[in-house]
């Protein structure tokens, strides 16, 4: 870990900041017999104070040369520290690391011209999939179609709200928590599609010849929003794809209109909404940022 601490003392001097040493009076060898190894440095207290360093270091600076200095090396700091420490680490200081972190985060931007500022590391999608998350719990709660239906019709307009323009920005962990907490979802919804009500003290009747036609009327129009999308060979139309299809499934279930009843449209829907979103995410992955025109 030398090399981080020798390239910020670098940085300083080049900032204008001083390094004092203490000199030995008579310039002699002053080493001392070999004593029992000290124990070995707290990974955690050591993670910290390699921030607490940078961010001082930062917050010395009086122009953005130098505050551009101390964020390239923090930048390497943050990819190699992944390697260096046990993820157990990191995860039990996240707290105080992001304190360091917002720290020096706000004394580099009172340097850096706008285009160059960091930023809040509250945008890095955590909200997002703590939300996802959300709608997953609420829809594995749910004890029947009707409650999973609120809830997908939740759950799709605020997508359609919070993603307008594209996807957000997202960290690795971010972006992986909110793929699952999508799939939690997914299967939790169909699984109340197939089963039916819990409360109902009698299976419902089959659907008429007009529900079935809805249905696979329906399915017919899903299935062709899936081959759209897979159609789509850049980021800009995999969005407008996205966004097409689930206008149409709001407008659907605003309409009073149900999911399928019948067995074989119900696994057309499954298999249709499955093959969409594999080739949606291969355009537009989680995490992303919004599509360039």
């Amino acid at each position: 870990m030398r090399w981080v601490f020798v390239a910020i003392v670098t940085a300083t001097v080049a900032c204008g900041g001083s390094s004092k040493q203490a000199a030995e009076p008579g310039g002699g060898n002053t080493s001392q017999p070999a004593v029992n190894d000290p124990p070995a440095p707290d990974p955690g207290k050591q993670v910290l104070a390699e921030v607490r360093g940078m961010a001082t270091e930062m917050c010395d600076c009086k122009d953005y040369g130098c505050a551009a200095k101390i964020a390239r090396i923090f930048a390497i700091w943050l990819k190699d520290a992944s390697k260096r420490y046990e993820q157990a680490v990191l995860d039990a200081n996240t707290k105080q690391f992001m304190a360091r972190f917002e720290q020096l985060r706000v004394c580099h931007n009172k340097l850096a011209p706008v285009a160059k500022r960091m930023k809040d590391p509250k945008a890095t999608g955590d909200n997002e999939a703590a939300k996802m998350d959300g709608f997953a719990t609420a829809m594995c709660a749910c004890p029947d179609k009707g409650c999973a239906e609120t809830t997908l019709k939740r759950m799709l307009a605020w997508l359609n709200k919070h993603f307008k323009g594209g996807q957000k920005k997202g960290t690795k962990r971010s972006v992986e928590r909110y793929k699952a907490a999508q799939k939690k979802l997914n299967a939790c919804f169909i699984e109340r599609m197939q089963k039916g009500s819990t409360t109902a003290k009698q299976p419902p009747p089959p659907p008429s010849a007009a529900e079935l036609a809805q249905e696979r009327a329906a399915a017919n129009t899903l299935e062709g929003f899936a081959r759209d999308v897979c159609a789509c060979t850049n980021r800009k139309c995999a969005i407008a794809a996205r966004t097409k299809m689930t206008t149409w499934i709001s407008t659907y279930f605003r309409a009073g209109k149900q999911p399928p009843r019948d067995d074989q449209n119900i696994k057309r829907w499954t298999v249709a909404a499955q093959q969409f979103n594999e080739c949606l995410r291969k355009l537009v992955p989680p995490g992303k940022g919004p599509a360039k025109p």
